[in-house]
């Protein structure tokens, strides 16, 4: 087993357990940077899907379901996740925010004690910097589903590298499979690292005895059981509440009917590795490394499986993470478990082969440490801003939305609805419905579901013309984006007609709306009296 540790002449080591604090004080200290990028006094707007995310768990709280009462196409679990935010800190979303660093941390400290144990406290510190450097390129806001999985990620592969240490192996595995569960439950394509486990067992199945083959076997069954255990629990809880017709045609099929609308995958990848250069440059790198070590011949052991799991793992996860054909930033989080343990095999490479040049040389740690800061400065401005807030206040305060380059709208919609219970963004603005306290019209919270093509149905498109009606919204269209292109007061070079099931919702609106007002590229739309 590699355990890079560097001794310097006298039989003195540099990094010792006293360095371990170090680390780790270094490590909370980069983490908490990263975060307070997202943080509700650097980012007083939700984004668009962070918003429908707040809002449906608000809705909760009030007694909705999800699915039944809010359409959205993410698992269930991220939206009672938003739903504990807010519950632990009221109105607004610091809440969820502190659910983020407690993500984070988990994630982090057992990224730090695999590679920990596996090759030693420096490529563990190495590897889990470079990852939530990472992180810093492609957080997108925060609290996304992918942001929360990483615990989760992190926990499957710590549990299945464990596994062979314990007595019996069949308990861990079905907890492998629940924890897997629950990744499902946020999002269904996050399973690369279930499925990488899969293959491992797999592998091993087909290379060991008959009495091994029988263990695996078990382990398989066991980790089936345990992630199946997961959905039937929230489907049997949906089904209960009228809602599991609904998330299943949400979460699966409109999933399925996106994922093919689009495919610019190359593209997507293209934009990954521009994102994330370090990073990207020591998985690869690592990876071949590592896939060359497994075609020589080598005695079995826990470092020989962890190599060959990372491995297997890399390839599913870039799979899974560019389904959508789109390059959404959140998305290559699910890149940075594994990238993240490759970086610090890597860092075990690196302090093998160069462990003379290393000896007794603290500059050099100290100038890879700069390295791994430079993503981190651009965190530094939402460091100061988060700071002096947290001062000024003598705690949390409010979102400050003079911050936000949409201060002008929110001002002038927070007057302008007051005399309206319902308000609905054409398009995809549900974070404004959130920060307004004001409810959608529909359970479709948003258009798309309602302007995709081999999705939307005639009875979705009534269901919404009807909800209008009911409910008289207030109607805010930005004549400036794309969603606005089927509003049939804003001018448009698209055809209307390719989208029939809504043309009676069109008609109903030219009819029964006005122009209110106009605030730069946003037009209010009010109900004829």
């Amino acid at each position: 087993m590699l355990k890079s540790q560097i001794d310097p002449p006298g039989g003195q080591r540099p990094i010792g357990t006293r360095i371990n604090l170090i680390y780790a004080v270094i490590l909370i200290v980069f983490g908490l940077s990263v975060l307070s990028a997202a943080s509700p006094s650097v980012e007083p707007l939700p984004g668009r899907d962070q918003g429908v995310y707040l809002y449906i768990g608000r809705g909760i709280l009030q007694g909705g379901i999800p699915y039944r009462d809010f359409w959205d196409h993410k698992g269930p679990l991220i939206y009672y996740i938003n739903a504990l935010g807010l519950l632990l800190a009221g109105t607004s979303y610091w809440g969820v925010w502190f659910l983020e660093i407690l993500a984070l941390a988990v994630a982090a400290t057992l990224s730090f004690r695999l590679l920990q144990k596996t090759f030693g406290n420096e490529p563990a510190f190495w590897g889990t910097m470079v990852w939530l450097a990472g992180l810093s390129a492609v957080l997108s806001m925060g609290n996304t589903v992918e942001e929360f999985a990483l615990p989760l990620e992190f926990l499957q592969i710590y549990l299945v590298l464990t596994s062979l240490r314990a007595e019996r192996a069949v308990p861990r595995y079905f907890l492998i499979g629940a924890v897997a569960g629950l990744a499902f439950l946020l999002r269904p394509n996050i399973v690369g690292i279930f499925l990488s486990i899969c293959i491992l067992s797999a592998w091993e199945f087909l290379s060991l005895g008959a009495k091994q083959k029988m263990d695996i076997a078990l382990n398989l069954i066991a980790a089936a059981a345990g992630m199946g255990s997961m959905f039937l629990i929230a489907y049997g809880y949906l089904a209960t509440q009228n809602a599991g017709g609904q998330f299943l045609d949400a979460a699966f099929t409109y999933n399925f009917v996106y994922s093919a609308l689009e495919k610019k995958t190359w593209g997507a990848f293209l934009s990954a590795l521009d994102r994330l250069p370090v990073l990207t440059t020591l998985a690869f790198g690592s990876w071949a490394g590592g896939f060359a070590s497994l075609l020589a011949r080598g005695e079995e052991n826990p470092e020989r499986r962890f190599i060959r799991l990372l491995v297997i793992a890399l390839p599913v996860q870039l799979f899974f993470s560019l389904t959508s054909g789109r390059d959404y930033l959140h998305y290559f989080i699910s890149w940075l478990p594994v990238m993240g343990l490759l970086a610090g095999l890597f860092a075990s490479y690196f302090l093998r082969g160069f462990e003379t040049l290393l000896q007794g040389r603290s500059w050099l740690y100290a100038m890879l440490l700069g390295i791994c800061f430079l993503p981190f400065s651009a965190s530094l401005g939402g460091v100061r801003l988060l700071a002096a807030d947290l001062v000024k206040h003598g705690g949390l305060p409010d979102p400050n939305f003079n911050r936000s380059p949409s201060v002008r709208l929110i001002q002038s919609l927070q007057q302008a609805s007051l005399d309206h219970q319902y308000f609905l963004f054409w398009g995809n603005e549900v974070e404004y419905n959130f920060i307004l306290d004001r409810k959608a019209p529909s359970r479709f919270l948003y258009l798309t579901p309602l302007f995709t093509p081999s999705y939307a149905t005639p009875a979705m498109a009534n269901a919404f013309l009807l909800d209008i009606q009911m409910h008289q919204p207030l109607i805010v269209v930005d004549s400036g984006d794309s969603s606005a292109r089927a509003f049939p007061f804003v001018q448009s070079s698209v055809d209307w007609t390719q989208y029939p099931a809504m043309l009676p919702v069109m008609d109903y609106l030219k009819q029964h709306y006005r122009v209110g007002g106009k605030i730069d590229v946003y037009e209010i739309f009010e109900p004829v009296p």
